[in-house]
C-alpha cells in the first residue's frame, strides 16, 4: 500500500511538471504569496497587539485557501473527458465558488468595518509605503495579465480563478489609498480608505451572490464552443 501510494505521488508530480500549465503555475504563485502575508501579519499582529492586523492575515488565510480549492477545482475538471459532465462539475464547482468570493467580502467588511469604527490601524512610514504600493501594483497587473491569457476561455472554473484575482486586485486599493494618506498626514486618512473598502466588500459579496445562483443552462452552450481552446 504505502509502495502504491509513492508511486502514485510521484506519478502525479511529474505529471504537473510535464504539464506546464501556466494557469496552475500563476495559481500556485499566488498562494505562495498569500501564504507569506498571512504569517508576516499575523506575527506581526499578535507582536504588536493589533487587531486589525490580525483580521487582515485571516483575510488572507481566506483568500488563498479561496485560490487552492479553485487550483485543485481547475487540475480536477481538467481530467474529465465528457464535455456535458465535465460541464456540469465545473459548473456546481464555479457556483459553490460563489460562497467562497461572499467569504472573502465579508471578511474584509469585518476589517473595514473596525477600521472605520475602532482606527486601530498600523501607521506605517517611510520605505514600507513604496512597498505597498508595489505589492498592489503586482497585484493589479497579476490580475489583468491572468484575464488576458484566458480572453478566449470561458470555462466556470477558470471564470473562479479570474475573479478570485480580480477581487484581490480591487481590495488591495485599500492598504495603498490608507498608508498613502497617512503618509502625508491627510485628513481622515483611516475613515476613507475604510468606507471605500467597505463600498468594495459590499459589492464582492453581492457579486458572490450571483455566482452561486448562476443558471448554468445559459451557459452550456458556450462552455461546448470553447473546448477547442485547451484551458
Amino acid at each position: 500500500m504505502d509502495k502504491y501510494s509513492k508511486l502514485n505521488l510521484y506519478a502525479r508530480i511529474k505529471t504537473r511538471i510535464e504539464d506546464k500549465d501556466i494557469n496552475v503555475s500563476l495559481v500556485a504563485t499566488s498562494i505562495l504569496i498569500n501564504m507569506v502575508m498571512a504569517i508576516c501579519k499575523l506575527v506581526f499582529g499578535i507582536y504588536i497587539g493589533s487587531l486589525w492586523l490580525i483580521l487582515h492575515a485571516v483575510y488572507f488565510v481566506v483568500l488563498g485557501f479561496a485560490r487552492y480549492k479553485a487550483m485543485k477545482s481547475y487540475i480536477y475538471v481538467k481530467n474529465i473527458k465528457e464535455p456535458v459532465i465535465k460541464f456540469k462539475v465545473a459548473f456546481d464547482i464555479h457556483n459553490r465558488s460563489g460562497g467562497f468570493i461572499f467569504l472573502i467580502g465579508s471578511t474584509y467588511l469585518a476589517l473595514c468595518l473596525r477600521m472605520y469604527l475602532v482606527g486601530d490601524v498600523v501607521l506605517v512610514g517611510g520605505i514600507l509605503v513604496y512597498w505597498f504600493v508595489v505589492f498592489a501594483i503586482f497585484k493589479n497587473v497579476f490580475a489583468v495579465y491572468g484575464i488576458i491569457i484566458t480572453r478566449n476561455k470561458h470555462t466556470p472554473v477558470l471564470r473562479v480563478i479570474k475573479v478570485i484575482s480580480v477581487v484581490d486586485a480591487l481590495l488591495s486599493i485599500v492598504p495603498v489609498l490608507y498608508t498613502s494618506m497617512s503618509y502625508f498626514e491627510m485628513i481622515s486618512s483611516a475613515e476613507i480608505p475604510a468606507v471605500v473598502g467597505i463600498l468594495i466588500s459590499l459589492s464582492v459579496m453581492g457579486g458572490g451572490v450571483v455566482m452561486a445562483n448562476r443558471d448554468p443552462d445559459k451557459y452550456l452552450g458556450r462552455f461546448v464552443s470553447t473546448l477547442e481552446n485547451k484551458e
